[in-house]
């Protein structure tokens, strides 16, 4: 029976044969349920989401027992397949021989490479031609021909993620640290690997003074980037200021600090820095959600990410909603909710450094609005007036934003901290640091603070009554 000319509704992409062992896998019995007349005549062989039984993420297996039949004595049993990722949605050509007799062609696109896993993503807008079997592993060869035209739609099959806003304007002077006495490298070879290959997904994420993140594609596997790209970097300032950015993040790995992945370009004029992607924000949540739990959640997750810091020395200067990120947690944790990471080490520094005027000024520690020495303190003190933002406690996010200069921000934050509060934390905001808690301090007391505090999906604590 002569093939259809329609292809299967559920088709990804079709695979057109480019040379003779090709084109006699696609006229073989063995392949005609899957097998279809292309518009110039050509037998080709459609692949769809249900074709194969050898998992869920699987599209297809290709060899002699896989879902696409390719006989030949150079042909391993499954020889290759094709994949879904099954958090980005995005297909990925897997090479299972053991010979490695498999490859990727074609301009730009991205091939097995030796140190690397045998995975590589097919980008949809890249012309892309598999071969497998023989020493040159073209012995079939066929070319990926994708059934719709805009670019990158592949992307799009993953759950849609929300925007992480970052346009809360900080401060950063020049005196943030003391600047070298000459241009320092930065080196690669220590803080970049392993090298990231990462093509970038065309969405920008935010955008700052001096860098602007965007989403990408990890192309080995498959995972979504954030990549800070810095604008200009050309002083001997700017770029301590990007080292000492880059050795706090790769000295660092905890659950509630937003991961280092690498840099690329370091010593280059526009240098990026790699980070896990995350969902959000902790602004974009709160306007789903701002519930007694979730506060509670961000509380306690934010105290340990601050008690680390002061363990590792270092003093982050822009704690604020706009850098609390956060990821679902998938309905089989056991902890469910969301899990929040401190991101955003732009002002981030050693405590043994630390001077000069850098931050956010709504959420800047009284220490730093006078000059005066820093410690680990200052971030307690954002962490408490980011907790004001959440609950909105008596109207906070209005009212902050209408106050002129930072002696009414911190009068106003002083006031407040007087008054019955969600959660008795009021000791994170006394004005001398010397009198200030530290977030160990407020980790231990957290079991008796937490006792009246609903377990529950409930209003906001500023809609309540007192």
């Amino acid at each position: 029976m002569a093939p259809p000319d329609n292809h299967h509704p559920s088709t990804r992409f079709s695979l057109v044969p480019l040379n003779d062992r090709a084109k006699a896998a696609t006229a073989h019995p063995n392949n005609a349920y899957i097998a279809r007349k292309s518009d110039d005549g050509k037998i080709v062989l459609d692949i769809w989401r249900v074709l194969s039984t050898s998992g869920d993420t699987t599209l297809a297996t290709l060899g002699r027992t896989g879902d696409v039949f390719v006989e030949g004595s150079n042909i391993s049993r499954i020889q290759c397949s094709f994949e879904v990722h099954p958090d980005t949605g995005l297909v990925m050509f897997q090479d299972r021989s053991r010979s490695h007799t498999t490859q990727v062609f074609g301009e730009n696109v991205i091939q097995f490479a030796h140190g690397r896993p045998r995975k590589v993503v097919l980008f949809n807008d890249t012309q892309t031609i598999i071969g497998f079997g023989g020493e040159h592993q073209d012995s079939v060869q066929f070319e990926v021909k994708w059934l719709h035209e805009a670019p990158q739609r592949e992307m799009a099959l993953a759950e849609e993620r929300e925007q992480n806003p970052r346009q809360a304007q900080t401060i950063d002077q020049d005196n943030t640290a003391l600047p070298s006495q000459r241009q320092t490298r930065i080196h690669a070879s220590r803080l970049s690997e392993p090298k990231l290959r990462w093509r970038s997904a065309g969405e920008e994420l935010g955008r700052g003074r001096s860098s602007v993140v965007f989403k990408a594609v990890n192309c080995d596997t498959g995972n979504f980037l954030a990549v800070k790209e810095f604008n200009h970097v050309a002083s001997a300032e700017q770029r301590d200021r990007l080292k000492r950015e880059v050795e706090i993040l790769s000295s660092m790995s905890h659950a509630h600090v937003v991961d280092y992945m690498g840099i690329e370009d370091c010593n280059g004029f526009r240098p990026k820095i790699f980070m896990g992607l995350k969902d959000g924000c902790l602004v974009s949540l709160a306007k789903e959600e701002c519930s007694s739990q979730l506060a509670l959640d961000v509380f306690r997750q934010m105290l340990d990410a601050l008690d680390f810091l002061k363990k590792k020395d270092i003093i982050h200067r822009d704690l604020k909603p706009q850098n609390i990120l956060y990821v679902r947690r998938s309905p089989s944790d056991p902890s469910g909710g969301y899990r929040f990471e401190l991101g955003d080490f732009g002002f981030a520094i050693r405590a043994t450094t630390a001077r000069g005027d850098a931050g956010t000024p709504i959420y800047m520690a009284p220490e730093i609005v006078r000059g005066e020495p820093q410690s680990h303190k200052v971030d307690v003190w954002s962490l408490f007036v980011t907790m004001l933002w959440l609950w909105d406690f008596d109207g906070f996010r209005n009212k902050s934003w209408e106050l002129m200069t930072r002696n009414m921000v911190l009068d106003h934050i002083l006031g407040i901290s007087e008054k019955p509060l969600p959660m008795a934390i009021s000791a994170m905001a006394a004005e001398n640091p010397a009198e200030r808690v530290s977030a160990a301090d407020m980790l231990r007391m957290l079991p008796t603070l937490t006792k009246n505090v609903a377990q529950t999906d409930s209003d906001p604590p500023a809609s309540r009554p007192g």
